[in-house]
C-alpha cells in the first residue's frame, strides 16, 4: 500500500465539507452572542486604562491603542445593531464587516498586557490579535 500525497497544498481541499464548517464556526466566535459582553468590558476598560497609563507609554503604542478601541466600539456598535428579524443578506453584510474590522485590529498590533486578560473562559486568543495563534482562517 502506497501513500500518495495530496495534489494541493490548501489544507482546506481535503474535504469540499471543510470551508462551510470553518465558515460556520468562524460566524459563531464573531457572533453578537458571543463578542459584545467581550467587547463591552474591553470598551469599558480601555478609557479607564488609557487615562492610568497614557502619560507613561510612548506616543505610537498609545495611538495604535486608540486605534484599536476605535476599532472595538465599530465593531461592537455593528453587533448592536442585530435583530432577529434581520434578512441573511443583511447577517452576511454584517458578519463581513465584523470580519474586515476583526482583521483590521491585527493592524494594531497587541493591545496592553492589562487589556489582553479577558479571562479564561473565552476562547478569543485571535480576538485580541494573539500571535501564539497564527490563525490565519480570518
Amino acid at each position: 500500500m502506497s501513500f500518495e500525497p495530496h495534489a494541493s497544498d490548501d489544507p482546506c481541499d481535503c474535504d469540499p465539507l471543510l470551508p462551510s464548517l470553518l465558515k460556520k464556526i468562524k460566524q459563531r466566535l464573531l457572533s453578537p452572542e458571543v463578542l459584545l459582553p467581550i467587547l463591552k468590558d474591553l470598551l469599558e476598560r480601555y478609557p479607564v486604562w488609557l487615562a492610568e497609563n497614557g502619560n507613561k507609554i510612548d506616543a505610537a503604542d498609545k495611538e495604535r491603542y486608540m486605534k484599536q478601541q476605535e476599532l472595538y466600539k465599530i465593531i461592537y456598535d455593528d453587533l448592536q445593531q442585530e435583530k432577529p428579524t434581520d434578512s441573511t443578506k443583511v447577517l452576511s453584510d454584517r458578519f463581513k464587516k465584523v470580519l474586515f474590522n476583526m482583521k483590521k485590529l491585527n493592524d494594531f498590533g497587541q493591545p496592553p498586557d492589562e487589556m489582553a486578560d479577558i479571562g479564561a473562559e473565552t476562547p478569543l486568543s485571535f480576538l485580541m490579535g494573539d500571535p501564539s495563534s497564527q490563525c490565519t482562517w480570518m
